[in-house]
């Protein structure tokens, strides 16, 4: 379970040319709440944020994208 504040890094991720849109596979039995994406580090450039619902169970998933900002690199560091 995710809980405000906590955060994960994903790495080496590769955006291409054009990337302008992230998915989730999420899941939520309470309020749900906001993702936010950002540039290498938890206080990084904000590229984009992804709001997620009630899904009804910890283990009702659904997809959810969130539109981003173009970065001009092929690879980074993510954190979300």
């Amino acid at each position: 379970m995710i809980e405000h504040g906590d955060w994960a890094t994903y790495e080496g991720i590769d955006f291409g040319n054009g990337t302008d849109q992230i998915e989730f596979r999420v899941a939520s039995a309470t309020e749900g709440g906001l993702i936010e994406i950002r540039l290498d580090q938890p206080e990084g450039e904000l590229l984009g944020t992804c709001a997620v619902a009630n899904t009804g169970d910890w283990q009702a998933w659904t997809s959810v994208r969130a539109g981003i900002k173009q970065i001009g690199r092929a690879s980074c560091r993510e954190r979300v």
